[in-house]
């Protein structure tokens, strides 16, 4: 099909969306303490393994659900970062030579692809208010500070 349509496979994702056929999958994780991953007869980070089920079973986590086709495909899709360095606070890093290496080469691709303030850029702003003295500089997208003073929220 590839060959006579380049597109088919997001032709027929946006027509399912479209006809209320929303494609979902099941996200589960496997966990492994720090004690067990010491004592495990392998090194639980290589790649090529496949850590047993009957010792880690799969949990689920939730479904991922496509539900949305976005109506500005650039601002929404083509801006958007995701990097495994974004973590909720208390969750760790594993050692896991591949995710090492991706927490710093994610970020730095993104500046390298979008500029230096690719958090500000509204598809991949914080939900809440982050407040620091970072303003001007090459493409500011956040309203640079207005006419606010540069110590703006602290007072004088």
């Amino acid at each position: 099909m590839k060959g006579k349509d380049p597109d088919i496979s997001q032709r027929d994702l946006v027509y399912a969306i479209d006809n209320k056929d929303f494609p979902k999958w099941n996200v589960k994780i496997q966990v492994m303490t720090d004690a067990e991953a010491k004592t495990f007869p392998f090194n639980p980070f290589d790649l090529n393994k496949v850590w047993p089920y009957g010792d880690f079973p799969l949990i689920d986590v939730g479904v991922l659900k496509l539900n949305e086709v976005r109506k500005n495909y650039f601002s929404q899709i083509e801006q958007s970062v995701f990097a495994p360095v974004h973590v909720v606070d208390g969750i760790g890093y594993s050692p896991d030579k591949m995710l090492q290496g991706r927490l710093l080469s994610y970020p730095d691709a993104h500046r390298h692809r979008l500029g230096e303030i690719y958090e500000q850029i509204p598809v991949n702003r914080y939900p809440y208010a982050v407040n620091n003295y970072q303003r001007d500089g090459a493409r500011a997208v956040n309203g640079n500070g207005e006419d606010a003073p540069n110590y703006f929220p602290n007072s004088f």
